[in-house]
């Protein structure tokens, strides 16, 4: 699989003596790193196929996020085969929020999410079944060890305030754990009466669901039933679950580097089940 890789915003290189901040493209490569290292970091992978009206909405939400003290969020946004404006809105939304994003475009993706996840996560940690050997700079590998948490959510979900935080706080809780779902809801969309009809932006915020009519908001309220029920049974046998949701989950890159390593795999998500997530769990 071909990637195509845009980069938006900075990541950073730390160093110890003047706590310096460096700032240079990730696939960069440093033939000599001194005396440095870098700040921890959490990586969001959103795989996007097509989500103009979405995307924006997402970073909104992963930038009102409180990152725990000394940890830094990087971004990829995976645009799977796109053929609309994600990309283009991606862009927007990182440089209005101030994000760390980095755009990676799929080429002839035939596995759809999963192929968009495992994009993401061979650009960081390589392919193996790359052909042809290639040693990883210094510069990769302190990236590598870096990444304390790599956080897999869709692009059409929103991150409520405190949720990195509070995942974060769970996974690090004890070692053994090796991901973390976050509860999920569906969001009420409002009246669509309350929406003036020579708004502008009518037809998105319609198609967006962030205004709905009375169908819309009875279908939003049966789903939300659904999902409280099945919450409310996963509290109730402990909080343990048979599937970590691609909604929005934070894993330990170990735990996902072991299941690679473990069942041979290219990569962490397959497409043998209906449901990718739940083969990873």
């Amino acid at each position: 699989m071909n990637n195509e890789i845009k980069v938006s915003g900075q990541l950073q290189l730390f160093t110890k003596e003047k706590d310096q901040v460096i700032s240079f493209n990730p696939n960069q490569k440093r033939s000599k790193i001194r005396k440095r290292y870098m700040m921890p970091r959490i990586v969001a992978f959103i795989p996007a196929h097509n989500e103009e009206k979405s995307i924006r909405d997402c970073l909104a939400g992963l930038a009102d996020q409180s990152l725990p003290k000394y940890i830094q969020l990087d971004i990829f946004v995976i645009a799977d085969n796109c053929s609309d404006r994600t990309e283009e809105k991606a862009f927007e939304a990182a440089k209005d929020f101030g994000l760390n994003v980095i755009i990676l475009r799929t080429k002839n993706n035939k596995q759809r999410k999963v192929g968009a996840l495992n994009t993401a996560w061979k650009y960081i940690y390589g392919d193996p079944l790359a052909i042809y050997f290639r040693e990883k700079s210094e510069y990769q590998e302190m990236y590598q060890q870096s990444i304390k948490a790599i956080l897999g959510m869709d692009a059409d979900s929103r991150l409520a305030p405190g949720a990195l935080q509070a995942l974060w706080n769970d996974l690090m809780s004890q070692r053994n754990i090796g991901g973390v779902m976050a509860k999920y809801t569906m969001r009420m969309p409002k009246k669509k009466k309350l929406l003036a009809k020579d708004d502008v932006n009518y037809e998105d915020k319609i198609a967006s669901g962030e205004y709905g009519g009375p169908m819309a908001r009875w279908w939003t309220h049966q789903q939300k039933q659904d999902m409280a029920s099945w919450l409310l049974n996963l509290q109730y046998h402990g909080g343990s679950t048979y599937v970590l949701g691609g909604q929005a989950t934070l894993f330990r890159p170990e735990a996902l580097q072991s299941v690679v390593d473990v069942n041979k795999l290219d990569g962490p998500w397959q497409n043998d089940s209906d449901v990718e997530d739940m083969l990873l769990t």
